[in-house]
């Protein structure tokens, strides 16, 4: 009888009204904020996703350099020890 009295009484069904508008106005901003929250969370993630890439291609960029030094120096000395049985052999 009360809650019919709340719906007929015309100063409630205002009240009401103003209920409900606060109710979707506070939904609308908790939506709002959760979406915000999601959308810097991709962010974060992208940004990590991309400093990882570019971690890893750093990493295989100074393997390459390190196996051409080393590919260098190998066939240096091979070179130089060639070239050095090569005189040996002359030298008899």
């Amino acid at each position: 009888m009360i809650i019919l009295r709340f719906f007929t009484n015309q100063f409630c069904q205002h009240k009401l009204i103003i209920i409900i508008i606060i109710i979707i106005i506070i939904i609308i901003i908790i939506i709002i904020i959760i979406i915000i929250i999601i959308i810097i969370i991709i962010i974060i993630i992208i940004i990590i996703i991309i400093i990882i890439i570019i971690i890893i291609i750093i990493i295989i960029i100074i393997i390459i350099i390190i196996i051409i030094i080393i590919i260098i120096i190998i066939l240096k000395f091979v070179s130089f020890s060639a070239s050095c049985w090569y005189n040996f052999n002359d030298f008899y």
